[in-house]
């Protein structure tokens, strides 16, 4: 029961200084409030972090599997606005996986919803029905689960922009432990600048 119980705490630290989700919209410049922001159907393409990898690993720091590259890529289904905040759909290669230790596949790209960080020019992304499997050192084949708005990383808006996953996904299947921690710095290739302002 303890570590549930951490996980939980582990989230709503990286909650903490989450501005209102429904003032949160993607812009070109830092100006806030944003009055040009990106428009609707504006794809955000993304790619590894040149030299770093993606790991999965168990709550007590043992990897179970990595990846030296990938892509969290998703397209807005809206503008964003005073009374909506901004969500994204992840399509075709939008959730993808290279050069991996053992066959990783997405089963469900899901979605994302972006949350501006108060007195920044940031966000914090959070997932839904998001699916993944990875065959794991030791523990064989499993399928990874989002869930419900789980908490997914950190987006840092600017020039050289980037999203800092740390994700602890839910086992639904194989003996893998549960939650897994999928990590992972992505570099915004497209649109830059971006920034995560309030409208």
């Amino acid at each position: 029961m303890l570590v549930p119980t951490l996980v939980a705490a582990v989230v709503a630290v990286a909650l903490a200084g989450v501005g209102t989700a429904s003032a949160t919209v993607l812009c070109p410049t830092s100006t806030a409030p944003c009055s040009a922001m990106y428009s609707t159907g504006s794809k955000v393409s993304t790619s590894l972090l040149i030299e770093s990898s993606i790991t999965w690993t168990t709550w007590e720091g043992l990897t179970i599997g990595t990846c030296t590259s990938g892509t969290v890529s998703f397209t807005t289904t809206n503008t964003g606005s005073a009374t909506e905040t901004s969500l994204g759909a992840i399509e075709g290669e939008g959730l993808s996986w290279g050069g991996c230790s053992g066959t990783t596949l997405t089963i469900e790209r899901g979605k994302t919803e972006l949350h501006w960080i108060s007195g920044t020019a940031n966000g914090t992304i959070t997932a839904t029905g998001m699916r993944v499997t990875v065959k794991a050192f030791l523990y064989g084949t499993c399928e990874f689960t989002s869930g419900e708005n789980l908490h997914l990383g950190k987006f840092t808006g600017g020039s050289t922009p980037t999203i800092e996953v740390e994700a602890w996904m839910t086992t639904v299947s194989g003996s893998c432990p549960s939650p897994t921690r999928w990590k992972g710095t992505y570099l915004v290739t497209n649109p830059t600048p971006i920034y995560v302002l309030e409208s």
